[in-house]
């Protein structure tokens, strides 16, 4: 009995009280002061354009958005082009096909050319600088060109 007793007195001691503790920490919004300076810079494009097809796995044109992979091959060709900063003149040549019993498309291939471009002499913009940027974004000449065109294979039945 004494036994019987001495366990259920540890059974109790033992799982009497558990304790829960939990804190809150107010939401603390930090501002930052942000600094931005005007910098201007030589780039430096080459004469030859250049052309990749990018060929997205299974995986990657099922679960990333069309951007996000036009992002990709953009990568690819800078990447192998010298490792390039940028590409201008852009076009894209998109084929997808749909999928099964119609439910979206996936990417089966993209082409992407352009010209790469590499940024040199970085330095603060002079007077010239600035109006020539001032008369090329009045004239919208900054933005850029995107050619895009796609095509989805339809099943054959």
């Amino acid at each position: 009995m004494k036994k019987i007793l001495l366990i259920a007195s540890a059974v109790v001691l033992l799982s009497s009280c558990a304790s829960f503790k939990a804190a809150s920490v107010p939401n603390t919004n930090v501002s930052t002061p942000t600094i931005s300076t005007a910098t201007a810079a030589t780039l430096e494009v080459s004469p030859t354009k250049v052309s990749y097809t990018y060929i997205p796995t299974n995986a990657e044109s099922r679960n990333l958005s069309l951007e996000t992979l036009k992002e990709n091959a953009v990568f690819e060709v800078l990447s192998r082009n010298d490792n390039a900063d940028a590409l201008v003149e852009v076009s894209y040549y998109i084929t997808a096909k749909k999928r099964f019993m119609g439910f979206g498309t996936r990417v089966r291939y993209i082409i992407v050319s352009g010209y790469p471009v590499k940024y040199k002499d970085f330095r603060q913009p002079t007077e010239v600088d600035l109006r020539n940027i001032e008369t090329l974004s009045r004239s919208q000449m900054l933005s850029r060109s995107t050619v895009k065109e796609v095509s989805v294979d339809t099943p054959h039945r």
